[in-house]
Protein backbone atom coordinates (compact mmCIF):
# COMPACT_ATOMS: atom_id res chain seq x y z
CA UNK A 1 0.00 0.00 0.00
CA UNK A 2 2.76 2.71 1.08
CA UNK A 3 4.43 1.68 -2.54
CA UNK A 4 1.12 2.52 -4.49
CA UNK A 5 0.79 5.54 -2.15
CA UNK A 6 4.35 6.96 -2.88
CA UNK A 7 3.80 6.37 -6.75
CA UNK A 8 0.61 8.26 -6.57
CA UNK A 9 2.24 10.91 -4.98
CA UNK A 10 5.08 11.07 -7.46
CA UNK A 11 2.37 11.11 -10.51
CA UNK A 12 1.01 14.09 -8.90
CA UNK A 13 3.94 15.96 -7.66
CA UNK A 14 3.45 18.72 -9.48
CA UNK A 15 0.33 19.34 -7.79
CA UNK A 16 2.07 18.65 -4.06
CA UNK A 17 4.47 20.69 -4.75
CA UNK A 18 2.69 23.87 -3.19
CA UNK A 19 1.86 21.84 -0.05
CA UNK A 20 5.15 20.66 -0.01
CA UNK A 21 6.48 24.15 0.07
CA UNK A 22 4.11 25.81 2.44
CA UNK A 23 4.80 23.25 4.87
CA UNK A 24 8.43 23.59 4.18
CA UNK A 25 8.81 27.26 5.26
CA UNK A 26 5.87 26.42 8.01
CA UNK A 27 8.11 23.88 10.02
CA UNK A 28 11.37 26.79 9.16
CA UNK A 29 9.13 29.53 11.12
CA UNK A 30 7.37 27.36 13.68
CA UNK A 31 10.26 25.91 14.73
CA UNK A 32 12.06 29.74 15.17
CA UNK A 33 9.43 30.12 17.37
CA UNK A 34 9.57 27.25 19.02
CA UNK A 35 13.08 27.34 20.04
CA UNK A 36 13.02 31.17 21.36
CA UNK A 37 9.94 29.45 23.40
CA UNK A 38 11.02 27.25 24.83
CA UNK A 39 14.44 28.30 25.51
CA UNK A 40 12.56 31.19 27.96
CA UNK A 41 10.03 28.72 29.59
CA UNK A 42 12.51 26.99 30.71
CA UNK A 43 14.52 29.73 32.19
CA UNK A 44 11.13 30.73 33.43
CA UNK A 45 10.36 27.61 35.36
CA UNK A 46 13.50 27.47 36.98
CA UNK A 47 13.87 27.48 40.53
CA UNK A 48 15.26 31.52 41.09
CA UNK A 49 17.05 29.94 44.60
CA UNK A 50 14.60 32.58 46.56
CA UNK A 51 10.88 33.58 46.53
CA UNK A 52 9.81 37.36 45.52
CA UNK A 53 6.02 37.29 47.04
CA UNK A 54 7.16 38.72 50.52
CA UNK A 55 10.14 41.03 49.46
CA UNK A 56 10.28 44.76 49.21
CA UNK A 57 12.73 47.06 48.22
CA UNK A 58 12.69 50.27 49.76
CA UNK A 59 15.60 52.23 47.34
CA UNK A 60 16.53 54.97 48.82
CA UNK A 61 19.20 58.01 49.63
CA UNK A 62 19.51 57.83 53.09
CA UNK A 63 23.65 58.13 53.58
CA UNK A 64 24.49 60.03 50.48
CA UNK A 65 25.17 62.70 53.01
CA UNK A 66 26.29 61.27 56.00
CA UNK A 67 29.33 60.50 57.56
CA UNK A 68 31.38 57.20 57.66
CA UNK A 69 30.73 56.78 61.20
CA UNK A 70 27.33 57.02 61.31
CA UNK A 71 26.29 54.58 58.72
CA UNK A 72 26.47 51.71 60.95
CA UNK A 73 24.50 53.10 63.92
CA UNK A 74 21.98 54.28 61.54
CA UNK A 75 21.50 51.12 59.52
CA UNK A 76 21.21 49.65 63.34
CA UNK A 77 18.50 52.14 64.30
CA UNK A 78 16.50 51.72 61.23
CA UNK A 79 16.54 47.57 61.44
CA UNK A 80 15.50 47.78 65.20
CA UNK A 81 12.34 50.26 64.25
CA UNK A 82 11.27 48.62 61.31
CA UNK A 83 11.24 44.81 63.21
CA UNK A 84 9.17 46.29 65.78
CA UNK A 85 6.40 46.63 63.19
CA UNK A 86 4.12 44.09 63.03
CA UNK A 87 4.13 42.46 59.43
CA UNK A 88 7.85 43.06 59.39
CA UNK A 89 9.73 39.33 59.33
CA UNK A 90 13.43 40.56 58.42
CA UNK A 91 15.27 43.52 57.27
CA UNK A 92 18.87 44.09 55.46
CA UNK A 93 20.88 45.88 53.75
CA UNK A 94 22.00 45.20 50.01
CA UNK A 95 24.88 46.37 48.06
CA UNK A 96 26.11 46.44 44.25
CA UNK A 97 23.11 45.63 41.74
CA UNK A 98 19.69 45.03 43.56
CA UNK A 99 17.53 41.72 41.82
CA UNK A 100 15.26 42.56 38.87
CA UNK A 101 16.74 46.16 39.31
CA UNK A 102 17.73 45.94 35.57
CA UNK A 103 21.20 46.34 36.59
CA UNK A 104 24.01 44.07 36.65
CA UNK A 105 27.83 43.82 38.62
CA UNK A 106 30.03 41.50 36.59
CA UNK A 107 33.73 40.60 37.53
CA UNK A 108 36.67 38.31 36.43
CA UNK A 109 39.78 37.74 35.14
CA UNK A 110 42.35 34.54 34.29
CA UNK A 111 44.24 35.42 37.58
CA UNK A 112 43.62 31.79 38.97
CA UNK A 113 45.31 30.15 35.79
CA UNK A 114 41.77 29.90 33.87
CA UNK A 115 39.16 32.31 32.44
CA UNK A 116 36.62 33.03 35.60
CA UNK A 117 33.86 35.56 35.80
CA UNK A 118 30.52 35.67 37.62
CA UNK A 119 27.94 38.17 38.24
CA UNK A 120 27.55 39.52 41.95
CA UNK A 121 25.21 40.54 44.60
CA UNK A 122 26.09 41.96 47.84
CA UNK A 123 24.24 41.95 51.23
CA UNK A 124 25.03 42.19 55.04
CA UNK A 125 24.44 39.35 58.05
CA UNK A 126 21.03 39.72 57.46
CA UNK A 127 21.27 39.10 53.83
CA UNK A 128 19.58 35.14 53.84
CA UNK A 129 16.93 36.37 56.13
CA UNK A 130 15.17 38.30 53.29
CA UNK A 131 16.22 35.81 50.60
CA UNK A 132 15.98 32.29 52.43
CA UNK A 133 18.49 30.62 50.15
CA UNK A 134 18.49 26.94 49.66
CA UNK A 135 22.26 26.14 51.31
CA UNK A 136 23.76 23.34 49.91
CA UNK A 137 26.57 23.57 51.89
CA UNK A 138 28.16 25.96 54.02
CA UNK A 139 26.68 28.70 56.00
CA UNK A 140 25.59 32.39 55.63
CA UNK A 141 27.81 35.76 56.60
CA UNK A 142 28.31 35.97 60.41
CA UNK A 143 29.14 39.03 62.41
CA UNK A 144 32.97 37.97 62.90
CA UNK A 145 33.13 37.91 59.06
CA UNK A 146 34.03 41.71 59.28
CA UNK A 147 37.56 41.01 60.89
CA UNK A 148 38.18 38.33 58.27
CA UNK A 149 41.37 37.95 56.31
CA UNK A 150 39.51 37.82 52.88
CA UNK A 151 35.89 38.43 52.50
CA UNK A 152 33.20 36.25 52.57
CA UNK A 153 31.23 34.97 49.84
CA UNK A 154 28.49 32.95 48.79
CA UNK A 155 28.56 31.05 45.23
CA UNK A 156 25.86 28.98 43.25
CA UNK A 157 25.98 25.70 42.24
CA UNK A 158 26.48 26.79 38.88
CA UNK A 159 29.92 28.01 39.64
CA UNK A 160 30.96 24.91 41.36
CA UNK A 161 29.63 23.20 38.08
CA UNK A 162 31.53 25.08 35.59
CA UNK A 163 35.04 25.83 37.11
CA UNK A 164 35.27 23.50 40.07
CA UNK A 165 33.77 20.46 38.13
CA UNK A 166 31.40 20.05 40.74
CA UNK A 167 33.78 19.37 43.54
CA UNK A 168 34.18 21.00 47.23
CA UNK A 169 34.56 24.62 46.67
CA UNK A 170 34.13 25.22 50.46
CA UNK A 171 36.38 27.73 51.89
CA UNK A 172 38.06 27.95 48.38
CA UNK A 173 40.09 30.94 47.31
CA UNK A 174 38.69 33.47 44.37
CA UNK A 175 41.15 36.05 43.12
CA UNK A 176 38.84 38.43 41.25
CA UNK A 177 41.67 41.22 41.00
CA UNK A 178 44.52 41.76 41.09
CA UNK A 179 44.97 42.21 45.15
CA UNK A 180 40.71 41.22 45.70
CA UNK A 181 40.57 37.78 47.10
CA UNK A 182 37.36 36.16 48.63
CA UNK A 183 36.68 33.44 50.86
CA UNK A 184 33.74 31.07 49.90
CA UNK A 185 32.04 29.93 52.48
CA UNK A 186 28.83 28.74 51.28
CA UNK A 187 26.90 27.62 47.96
CA UNK A 188 23.41 27.72 47.38
CA UNK A 189 21.26 25.67 44.87
CA UNK A 190 20.63 28.80 42.69
CA UNK A 191 20.36 32.78 42.51
CA UNK A 192 18.77 34.33 39.21
CA UNK A 193 18.49 38.09 39.83
CA UNK A 194 17.93 39.28 36.11
CA UNK A 195 14.40 38.29 35.04
CA UNK A 196 12.52 35.35 35.01
CA UNK A 197 13.10 34.35 31.39
CA UNK A 198 17.07 34.64 32.15
CA UNK A 199 18.67 31.16 32.92
CA UNK A 200 21.08 30.42 35.64
CA UNK A 201 24.42 32.22 35.19
CA UNK A 202 27.15 32.84 37.49
CA UNK A 203 26.63 34.30 40.40
CA UNK A 204 27.69 35.08 43.83
CA UNK A 205 26.35 37.28 47.09
CA UNK A 206 29.37 39.53 48.38
CA UNK A 207 28.98 40.51 52.31
CA UNK A 208 28.71 44.07 52.58
CA UNK A 209 29.39 45.07 56.34
CA UNK A 210 27.22 47.09 58.42
CA UNK A 211 29.40 50.67 57.70
CA UNK A 212 30.05 49.37 54.26
CA UNK A 213 28.26 53.23 52.19
CA UNK A 214 27.75 51.32 49.25
CA UNK A 215 25.12 48.95 50.69
CA UNK A 216 22.43 51.25 51.35
CA UNK A 217 19.67 49.46 49.82
CA UNK A 218 16.65 48.27 52.00
CA UNK A 219 15.51 44.69 51.59
CA UNK A 220 12.11 43.76 53.54
CA UNK A 221 10.60 40.15 54.02
CA UNK A 222 7.00 40.88 55.18
CA UNK A 223 4.12 38.93 56.10
CA UNK A 224 2.48 37.10 53.46
CA UNK A 225 -0.56 39.19 52.34
CA UNK A 226 1.03 42.21 53.83
CA UNK A 227 -0.43 45.91 51.59
CA UNK A 228 -0.97 49.51 51.76
CA UNK A 229 -1.15 49.48 55.65
CA UNK A 230 2.61 47.88 56.37
CA UNK A 231 3.53 50.12 53.61
CA UNK A 232 2.34 53.35 55.34
CA UNK A 233 3.74 52.62 58.67
CA UNK A 234 7.23 51.83 57.49
CA UNK A 235 6.84 54.99 55.87
CA UNK A 236 6.18 56.94 58.54
CA UNK A 237 9.26 55.08 60.24
CA UNK A 238 11.94 55.31 57.61
CA UNK A 239 11.16 59.41 57.31
CA UNK A 240 11.29 59.65 61.32
CA UNK A 241 14.67 58.20 61.49
CA UNK A 242 15.83 59.88 57.84
CA UNK A 243 14.29 62.92 58.28
CA UNK A 244 13.39 62.93 54.63
CA UNK A 245 10.90 61.32 52.20
CA UNK A 246 12.61 60.94 49.37
CA UNK A 247 12.58 57.24 48.79
CA UNK A 248 10.37 54.68 47.10
CA UNK A 249 9.02 51.29 48.07
CA UNK A 250 8.29 48.34 45.55
CA UNK A 251 7.58 45.04 45.85
CA UNK A 252 10.31 42.38 44.16
CA UNK A 253 7.84 40.05 42.83
CA UNK A 254 5.92 43.88 40.93
CA UNK A 255 9.35 44.61 40.05
CA UNK A 256 10.17 41.21 38.47
CA UNK A 257 6.75 41.13 36.22
CA UNK A 258 7.96 44.48 35.14
CA UNK A 259 11.30 43.13 33.49
CA UNK A 260 9.52 40.01 32.37
CA UNK A 261 6.72 42.20 30.65
CA UNK A 262 9.66 42.92 27.97
CA UNK A 263 9.97 39.15 27.01
CA UNK A 264 6.46 37.96 27.03
CA UNK A 265 6.12 40.67 24.20
CA UNK A 266 8.01 39.12 21.74
CA UNK A 267 6.75 35.80 22.76
CA UNK A 268 3.50 36.54 22.35
CA UNK A 269 4.16 38.02 19.55
CA UNK A 270 5.96 34.55 17.79
CA UNK A 271 3.14 32.29 19.23
CA UNK A 272 0.33 34.46 17.14
CA UNK A 273 2.70 34.16 14.13
CA UNK A 274 3.37 30.70 14.02
CA UNK A 275 -0.77 30.20 14.99
CA UNK A 276 -1.48 31.84 12.18
CA UNK A 277 0.95 30.10 10.00
CA UNK A 278 -0.80 26.80 11.52
CA UNK A 279 -3.98 28.33 10.58
CA UNK A 280 -3.06 28.92 6.62
CA UNK A 281 -1.63 25.46 6.81
CA UNK A 282 -4.90 23.93 8.26
CA UNK A 283 -6.93 25.99 5.42
CA UNK A 284 -4.57 24.81 2.94
CA UNK A 285 -4.97 21.27 3.52
CA UNK A 286 -8.87 21.40 3.31
CA UNK A 287 -8.63 23.10 0.08
CA UNK A 288 -6.45 20.93 -1.45
CA UNK A 289 -8.08 17.97 -0.58
CA UNK A 290 -11.18 18.92 -0.89
CA UNK A 291 -10.65 19.60 -4.24
CA UNK A 292 -8.28 16.51 -4.84
CA UNK A 293 -11.17 14.56 -4.05
CA UNK A 294 -13.58 16.45 -5.97
CA UNK A 295 -11.30 15.55 -8.94
CA UNK A 296 -11.31 11.84 -7.96
CA UNK A 297 -14.80 10.49 -7.14
CA UNK A 298 -14.41 8.53 -10.30
CA UNK A 299 -11.73 6.94 -8.71
CA UNK A 300 -13.13 6.73 -5.54
CA UNK A 301 -16.56 5.21 -6.50
CA UNK A 302 -14.69 2.49 -8.98
CA UNK A 303 -12.74 1.21 -5.61
CA UNK A 304 -15.87 1.28 -3.70
CA UNK A 305 -18.19 -0.50 -6.68
CA UNK A 306 -14.86 -3.45 -6.56
CA UNK A 307 -15.29 -3.67 -2.26
CA UNK A 308 -12.75 -1.86 -1.17
CA UNK A 309 -13.52 -0.52 2.59
CA UNK A 310 -14.44 3.36 3.45
CA UNK A 311 -11.42 3.14 6.09
CA UNK A 312 -9.42 1.73 3.70
CA UNK A 313 -10.13 4.86 1.13
CA UNK A 314 -9.80 7.30 4.01
CA UNK A 315 -6.59 6.07 5.12
CA UNK A 316 -4.96 6.13 1.65
CA UNK A 317 -6.12 9.98 1.23
CA UNK A 318 -4.85 10.90 4.76
CA UNK A 319 -1.22 9.06 4.45
CA UNK A 320 -1.05 11.08 0.76
CA UNK A 321 -1.04 14.07 2.55
CA UNK A 322 1.36 13.08 5.06
CA UNK A 323 3.93 11.62 3.14
CA UNK A 324 3.75 14.90 1.13
CA UNK A 325 4.16 16.83 4.88
CA UNK A 326 6.76 14.58 6.08
CA UNK A 327 9.01 15.13 3.20
CA UNK A 328 8.67 18.45 3.66
CA UNK A 329 9.09 18.72 6.83
CA UNK A 330 12.43 16.18 6.62
CA UNK A 331 14.03 18.91 4.52
CA UNK A 332 13.18 21.61 6.80
CA UNK A 333 14.90 19.19 9.47
CA UNK A 334 17.99 19.26 7.55
CA UNK A 335 18.53 22.91 7.70
CA UNK A 336 17.40 23.24 11.07
CA UNK A 337 19.95 20.34 12.80
CA UNK A 338 22.43 22.63 11.55
CA UNK A 339 22.36 25.38 14.13
CA UNK A 340 22.79 22.56 16.83
CA UNK A 341 25.35 20.50 14.58
CA UNK A 342 27.46 23.68 13.36
CA UNK A 343 27.12 25.67 16.56
CA UNK A 344 25.84 28.22 14.20
CA UNK A 345 23.69 29.66 17.27
CA UNK A 346 25.71 29.65 21.27
CA UNK A 347 23.08 28.81 23.80
CA UNK A 348 25.20 28.23 26.94
CA UNK A 349 22.00 27.93 29.31
CA UNK A 350 21.07 24.32 28.09
CA UNK A 351 23.18 23.43 25.28
CA UNK A 352 21.41 22.55 22.98
CA UNK A 353 19.16 20.59 23.81
CA UNK A 354 16.49 22.99 23.05
CA UNK A 355 16.71 23.11 19.39
CA UNK A 356 16.31 19.63 19.60
CA UNK A 357 13.07 20.15 21.74
CA UNK A 358 11.89 22.57 18.93
CA UNK A 359 12.26 19.70 16.41
CA UNK A 360 10.58 17.43 17.92
CA UNK A 361 7.60 20.23 19.10
CA UNK A 362 7.14 21.22 15.11
CA UNK A 363 7.10 17.91 13.64
CA UNK A 364 4.71 16.94 16.34
CA UNK A 365 2.67 19.84 16.11
CA UNK A 366 2.59 19.77 11.96
CA UNK A 367 2.02 16.13 11.55
CA UNK A 368 -1.10 16.10 14.28
CA UNK A 369 -2.35 19.57 12.11
CA UNK A 370 -1.79 17.97 8.85
CA UNK A 371 -3.47 14.05 9.56
CA UNK A 372 -6.08 16.25 11.79
CA UNK A 373 -6.79 18.37 8.43
CA UNK A 374 -6.68 15.28 6.17
CA UNK A 375 -8.76 13.26 8.02
CA UNK A 376 -12.47 14.83 7.58
CA UNK A 377 -12.16 15.57 4.04
CA UNK A 378 -10.88 12.21 3.43
CA UNK A 379 -13.79 10.79 5.75
CA UNK A 380 -15.99 12.98 3.48
CA UNK A 381 -14.80 11.86 -0.27
CA UNK A 382 -14.91 7.57 1.20
CA UNK A 383 -18.23 8.46 2.45
CA UNK A 384 -20.01 8.99 -1.64
CA UNK A 385 -22.38 6.15 -3.11
CA UNK A 386 -20.51 4.55 -5.42
CA UNK A 387 -23.66 4.80 -7.60
CA UNK A 388 -23.32 8.45 -7.25
CA UNK A 389 -19.67 8.97 -7.78
CA UNK A 390 -19.57 6.20 -11.01
CA UNK A 391 -23.00 8.47 -12.39
CA UNK A 392 -21.28 11.47 -11.90
CA UNK A 393 -17.96 10.25 -13.86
Amino acid sequence: MFKHILKLIWNKRRTNALLFTEVFFSFLIVFAGAAFCIKNFRAYFSPTGFETEQIWVVQNSFFAEKDSLDIAPTKALIKQELLALDGVEAVAFAGYALPYSGSMWGWGNDNMGFQFWTSMIGGDTDINNVYELDFIEGRTFAPEDRDAKYPPVIVNRFIRQKYWDDQPILDSIIQLGEEDYFKVVGVVENIRYRGGFEAEMETMIRYNPEEDPEATQLLLRVALGSGAVLEEAITRRLSAIAKTDNFTISAMQTMREGMDRQTWVPIVIFLTICGFIILNVALGLFGVLFYTISRRRGEIGVRLAMGAHRSIITRQFTLEVFFVALAAMLLGMLFAVQIPALDLLKDEDFGHTNFYWAIAFTVALISVVVVACAYWPSRQGAMLHPAEALHEE
